[in-house]
């Protein structure tokens, strides 16, 4: 593996000969994989070591074809970089009042909003933002298959949050940067470096942090993260938080998980070197809000609209008195009661999906939605079939899977392992399989399944 030598010039200023040759040796190996377990669907096992600031964290001896694996696809986990699960240790450091609400400014793919679903206090709301149309449709399908409806999927210049002071406790801005830390995942990043767009990275991370720092509340947090090795990037971009009425919050770390932690332009900030941990390239600076610098969140007063009869979808879940139906862009959602309170701020921000889409009415059925399939807040008593590994293979390529005579006629969720599938309907001949077709598994699946 080639590196342009301007990197390698700057490694060796920033960092010294000793750490940069063995950082650059360290990128000529093969990446790490890693996957991270859903708490609320833990039944996924792994033959793994485990990420030491993640509980749920597994680092894998070898990649799988996480395609063939059903449980990948009933959001029992995500594949996400080891380096990047160092927000759920963060987060556990931090003084959050019990239910809060939290925006990732640039989500998409979703790995850290999974993350955080999981890791926030329970009835907490985030909202997930990604501006690019492409990516937040992989964003959405991300979070829908982890299963946790308390989010928002907005797609807004991060500028539209700044114009609600003080309405978010905790704001997480993985700005895009330079990628020199996934240079062994992605080698096609190589090509694309240059110190012009290292600079240019810099310019547009101010320009997000800026215009993010009026919307965390007095109190609350902003936690900066790339992926990248570069000090101007890392550092010199968010300094201008100090001048923002922010403070450096410093974590406890223990040594021998050899993160590095540095302080430069006033910025304590804490950075993963491949070859002194089994990850990527992170790093990661978490800023507290001093008072007298927010005033309190203006929320507008809207009305949120509400359409639909509950009976429709309650008995599909487990306590649906805590949920409301919420219509936005043509589409209907079952959202969170804490979800739609802060819908109404977000009036003007553009909303793309919120907690989980709502079935149809067919006849005189009602079809509950895929994401209702994958959701954690499913009732337990529905009617269920179990599926073994080939069936449930089968199902999410969308095909026929073998009639059971003996089972009543309607509709069923399909599980493997105890995990949401998705919806057949039982006619009596066979089942009618009711996977959306843009969920096929499309690949040729290998011999041996």
């Amino acid at each position: 593996m080639i590196f342009p030598e301007a990197f390698i010039q700057r490694l060796r200023n920033d960092y010294g000969n000793v750490i940069s040759g063995q950082l650059l040796l360290a990128l000529q190996q093969e990446a790490v994989v890693s996957v991270r377990c859903n708490p609320a669907k833990s039944v996924a096992t792994f033959d793994a070591k485990p990420v030491p600031w993640n509980p749920y964290g597994h680092i894998l001896h070898e990649r799988p074809l996480f395609i063939e694996d059903p449980l990948w696809h009933a959001g029992a986990y995500y594949v996400q970089e080891a380096s990047s699960m160092f927000l759920h240790y963060a987060l556990q450091q931090l003084i959050l009042p019990g239910k809060i609400r939290a925006l990732d400014a640039c989500a998409a793919p979703g790995g850290k909003s999974t993350l955080l679903l999981s890791a926030l206090p329970k009835g907490s709301v985030l909202v997930a933002n990604e501006v690019i149309a492409s990516r937040n449709a992989i964003l959405r399908e991300n979070l829908i298959r982890w299963g946790n409806p308390g989010f928002i999927i907005t797609q807004a210049d991060p500028s539209a949050f700044g114009r609600d002071p003080g309405l978010f406790d905790l704001v997480l801005a993985d700005a895009p940067c330079s990628g020199e830390g996934l240079f062994r995942k992605d080698k096609a990043s190589i090509a694309e470096w240059s110190i012009a767009n290292t600079e240019l990275c810099a310019l547009r991370q101010q320009r997000i942090l800026n215009e993010l720092a009026p919307c965390v509340k007095e109190g609350g947090y902003l936690i900066y993260s790339t992926c990248t090795y570069n000090p101007a990037e890392n550092f010199d971009a968010p300094s201008l938080l100090l001048q923002q009425g922010f403070e450096c919050t410093e974590l406890t770390l223990p040594p021998e998980w050899q993160i590095r932690s540095e302080k430069r332009s006033g910025i304590q900030g804490y950075s993963f070197f491949p070859g002194s941990v089994q990850g990527e390239g992170f790093f990661l600076s978490i800023f507290r809000k001093k008072s007298g610098y927010a005033t309190g969140a203006q929320t507008k007063s809207i009305r949120i609209p509400q359409t639909g009869n509950k009976r429709e979808w309650s008995s599909f879940l487990a306590e649906p008195e805590d949920y409301t139906l919420y219509t936005a862009g043509g589409r209907q959602y079952i959202v969170p009661l804490a979800v739609q309170r802060l819908l109404s701020s977000l009036y003007g921000i553009k909303t793309t999906y919120a907690g989980m889409e709502a079935g149809e009415q067919k006849g005189n059925d009602y079809i509950p939605s895929h994401a209702m399939a994958l959701s954690s807040a499913l009732a337990h008593d529905l009617k269920k079939i179990e599926l073994t590994r080939s069936e449930a293979l089968q199902f999410l390529k969308k095909e026929s899977i073998q009639a059971r005579p003996e089972l009543e006629k309607g509709l069923y969720l399909v599980c493997y392992q105890g995990l949401g599938l998705g919806w057949v309907k039982n006619i009596g001949s066979r089942f009618n399989n009711l996977l959306p077709a843009s969920y096929r598994i499309r690949k040729q699946l290998s011999d041996t399944l």
